[in-house]
């Protein structure tokens, strides 16, 4: 097991060498998917598993929907109204290996790139094995991506980041009260 600060760094060069994805996360945004898109090869096999409790750019699901048609993409999206969807899982298999990455970070560029992330990369196989059965017992109980949901979760996008952008206002006005009593 390794610590990892910036996921992309390390995920990058895994993701090149991938024959098999297996990605489980609360949060997609386009630089994410572009991401994926520009790591892995065209015959790479990928199996999506995505939030929408965090605002999930709808961009990225409207690029999903093109790509299971285009590509070996299989897109479920976790959408019970009983949980709230959190996971960051990349699990990746190479000819001979799996390698997973399981932390704090989003498929976003904050969570690849910019934020202050922490994630442990496991290369235990037998591990790496029983994060896969998690991830299709999840995978299975999730449902598949439609344009119809697309079309109406992009409908509401707009109000969750003006909401989202209010409460980020507030965080760095306590932040800079905070920082000035010290």
């Amino acid at each position: 097991m390794n610590t990892v600060t910036k996921l992309s760094r390390d995920l990058a060069p895994a993701l090149n060498q991938a024959e098999e994805i297996w990605i489980a996360v609360a949060m997609l945004t386009m630089q994410g998917l572009d991401f994926l898109l520009d790591n892995t090869r065209p015959n790479c096999k990928i199996n999506l598993l995505v939030g929408v409790d965090l605002p999930t750019d709808p961009k990225a699901l409207e690029k999903l929907i093109q790509l299971q048609a285009e590509k070996e993409f299989r897109v479920q999206l976790f959408i019970e109204n009983k949980e709230f969807f959190h996971p960051k899982l990349y699990l990746i298999k190479d000819l001979y290996s799996y390698i997973g990455f399981i932390g704090s970070a989003n498929f976003t560029n904050g969570g690849l790139n910019e934020n202050i992330e922490l994630t442990i990369q496991v290369d235990n196989d037998h591990l790496c094995n029983e994060l896969k059965s998690w991830f299709f017992e999840l995978f299975n109980r999730a449902k598949p991506l439609t344009s119809s949901f697309a079309k109406e979760y992009r409908a509401n996008y707009s109000k969750r980041k003006e909401l989202k952008s209010k409460e980020e206002r507030i965080v760095r006005v306590n932040k800079k009260k905070f920082n000035q009593e010290f």
